[in-house]
C-alpha cells in the first residue's frame, strides 16, 4: 500500500515537469559579449540611492468627478433581491437539465435490439467445431509448400 502511495505521489510531482517546453518565439534582441564594453572603476558613476528630494510623495487620486447642483439623487425602483428573483433559473430547470443524460441513456438502452440477448440465435454465430473441421479438412486437402 505504501509502494502505491509513493509511486501516485512520485507520478503527480513528475507529470507537471514533463509539460514544460520552450517559448514559442526566440528572443529577438539580447546582450552580445562581445560587444560589451568595460568602464574603468575611475569613469563609472555610482548610482545614487539616498533620495534628493526632501517632498513628500502624495499617493496618486484619480481626477475627481464633478458632479452638477441640480443634479437629483432617486432611490432605485427595484432592489437586488427582486432583479435577481426575476432573472433566476426554476430549480425545476436545472433538475431536468441534470436528468437529461440518464432519460437519454435509458432510452437508448430500451431500444437496442433483444437479440443479443440470445448469442446462440444471432445470424452472423457459427460453431466453432465445424469451422475447426473445414480448417483440418483443408489443410489435408493443401500441398501448397511454404515460402520459407
Amino acid at each position: 500500500m505504501k509502494k502505491n502511495i509513493l509511486i501516485l505521489l512520485f507520478s503527480f510531482l513528475t507529470v507537471f515537469n514533463l509539460y514544460g517546453r520552450s517559448p514559442a518565439v526566440e528572443p529577438v534582441m539580447g546582450l552580445s559579449i562581445e560587444e560589451y564594453e568595460t568602464v574603468s572603476p575611475e569613469n563609472a558613476t555610482p548610482y545614487d540611492f539616498a533620495e534628493t528630494t526632501t517632498e513628500a510623495k502624495a499617493p496618486a487620486r484619480a481626477p475627481a468627478i464633478e458632479v452638477p447642483s441640480s443634479f437629483e439623487f432617486t432611490a432605485p425602483s427595484r432592489t437586488f433581491s427582486q432583479v435577481e428573483a426575476e432573472t433566476r433559473v426554476p430549480p425545476y430547470l436545472i433538475f431536468m437539465a441534470l436528468l437529461l443524460p440518464l432519460i437519454v441513456w435509458f432510452g437508448l438502452l430500451k431500444n437496442i435490439d433483444k437479440s443479443f440477448e440470445n448469442p446462440t440465435q444471432a445470424e452472423n454465430m457459427v460453431s466453432l467445431e465445424e469451422q475447426r473441421q473445414k480448417r483440418a479438412q483443408s489443410k489435408d486437402n493443401d500441398d501448397i509448400s511454404k515460402a520459407s
